[in-house]
């Protein structure tokens, strides 16, 4: 990877249909990899943040899912 080039992530499409109801424990999500930890923009020039957050993202016909872990 070139010095500073953002990262990509993949979104999954979901072979089921969601109920938003803001449990995390569906099939869909537990099958679903964690983005790597989230880094500052500007990469190795500024420190590790001290907490870690990352992403789950899965998407269907109409719309895009974010499961998100933040400390």
């Amino acid at each position: 990877m070139i010095d500073n080039e953002p990262l990509n992530y993949v979104c999954y499409k979901s072979r089921e249909k969601f109920n938003i109801d803001g449990k995390l424990d569906v099939k869909n999500w537990k099958l679903t990899p964690w983005t790597e930890e989230f880094v500052d923009i500007e990469g190795h020039l500024k420190p590790l943040p001290p907490f870690t957050t990352k992403a789950k993202m899965l998407c269907d016909d109409e719309y895009l899912y974010i499961e998100t872990y933040m400390e």
